[in-house]
């Protein structure tokens, strides 16, 4: 399970940003002109969301005596060994979360991750979660032979029974480390099902015909990029397994006029389109249209990913597509998805009001799960302001607010 609790990313000295406060929403929108920091925020979370613990071993090796010395027939001794083992857990989880941000951020700042429960503070050798979870999750050992053991939260209990070894017990120690902390900060810390689709997708999926030509590139491509063409092959086999709702991808396939197929040659399936006009081209050479918003369009509807990063989704899409888009979003917000994504589209926001407007007859998008920013330029700093959204969507006067900062940019870039 996860809690139903408010969660809040804050910033301070964070690349142009001084200090901004940010509530994350199951759709949460960043718009404003260019280099401004949208698409730092965007791999700030994704990166959160991707980091996994690290040098967890070296941590736990510190308890081998403890280990070594343990009878599972002492509930009190195997209470003290758990707690030790999920504060060792909270210490190789926030190192595990600066290298991630280091891997993919070159900048430095102070960050903070707020729950009703916990906060994950970021800092140059302050780094730590408060509380720890030895300190959040209470431990009650019911019984021995076989060990049985509740592990609270809150709400939340997790009973794991038949526990016949120290093995068994670190097994059961791992699982409830990652499940408690993916509760306390979901969306967030949930690297196994997130994806990130970076901007300039249509150029990147021009190296997808064979894995075996991708890795040749591999080394010349930065972290997220790489991670982006490693997330494109898994979303196109979960395709081919049948995990990707087609249903929802119907409009979206009919207004860009294709069709996805994965033909196999020598043992290795590799994809191809099939036009509207019946010619098949390797992905690679499709239309940038295609290249651009098929691995978006497969996130979204794809049965085993809950998250969803995306750069600029109207990147290379004519407006209807780009509204046949934010239906998508609002289909697989409906399936429980979350989506964080950049844009500089006022027709695109256009669309994601209006299905909110609509929410009250077709349920499309509920506005208390959509939470907007305009990020502008103020002084030395981008100050990011939040966007009133109710369930008329967003107001006319909200919405030329949006507006006329995004045309200013293309006075600036035009004028």
């Amino acid at each position: 399970m996860t809690y139903n609790m408010t969660l809040t990313l804050t910033i301070k000295n964070f690349g142009p940003f001084k200090e901004s406060l940010i509530e994350l929403k199951p759709l949460t929108v960043f718009i404003g002109r260019n280099s401004l920091g949208k698409s730092l925020l965007l791999r700030l979370l994704w990166g959160l969301s991707s980091a996994k613990p690290k040098d967890l071993d070296k941590e736990l090796a510190g308890l081998k005596a403890k280990r070594d010395s343990l009878s599972l027939k002492d509930k009190e001794k195997v209470r003290e060994y758990a707690k030790l083992y999920m504060k060792a857990f909270s210490i190789s989880l926030v190192k595990g979360v600066e290298k991630r941000i280091n891997e993919v951020l070159s900048t430095a700042g102070e960050i903070t991750v707020s729950s009703e429960l916990a906060t994950l503070r970021i800092k140059l050798n302050e780094s730590k979660i408060e509380p720890s979870l030895d300190q959040l999750v209470e431990i009650e050992v019911r019984r021995t032979s076989p060990l049985g053991i509740v592990f609270r939260a809150k709400e939340a209990e997790n009973t794991e029974e038949n526990i016949l070894s120290k093995d068994d017990l670190d097994d059961v120690l791992l699982v409830n480390s990652f499940y408690f902390t993916f509760s306390l900060f979901y969306p967030l810390f949930n690297p196994d099902e997130t994806v990130f689709l970076i901007d300039g997708r249509a150029s990147l999926t021009e190296f997808l015909p064979t894995p075996e030509r991708s890795m040749k590139l591999y080394s010349f491509l930065d972290t997220v990029s790489r991670d982006y063409i490693t997330s494109y092959y898994r979303l196109l086999s979960d395709f081919d397994k049948g995990k990707v709702d087609l249903s929802m991808l119907r409009d979206f396939f009919d207004e860009l006029g294709f069709s996805l197929k994965l033909i196999e040659s020598d043992g290795v399936k590799s994809p191809y389109v099939e036009m509207w006009n019946r010619v098949t081209l390797p992905l690679s050479q499709s239309p940038s249209g295609i290249r651009e918003s098929l691995s978006m369009a497969l996130a979204l509807g794809n049965e085993d990913i809950s998250v969803v990063y995306i750069e600029e989704p109207e990147a290379h899409l004519h407006p209807r597509a780009q509204r046949i888009i934010a239906k998508l979003m609002a289909k697989a917000l409906k399936k429980g998805k979350h989506i964080f994504l950049t844009t500089h589209s006022d027709y695109l926001l256009y669309s994601i009001s209006n299905l909110i407007a609509l929410s009250r007859k077709e349920i499309a998008l509920d506005p208390n799960s959509v939470v907007v920013y305009l990020l502008k330029r103020e002084a030395d700093f981008t100050k990011i302001e939040k966007v009133k959204v109710d369930e008329e969507g967003i107001s006319e006067e909200e919405f030329t607010k949006v507006a006329e900062e995004i045309l200013d940019e293309r006075d600036y870039i035009f004028g």
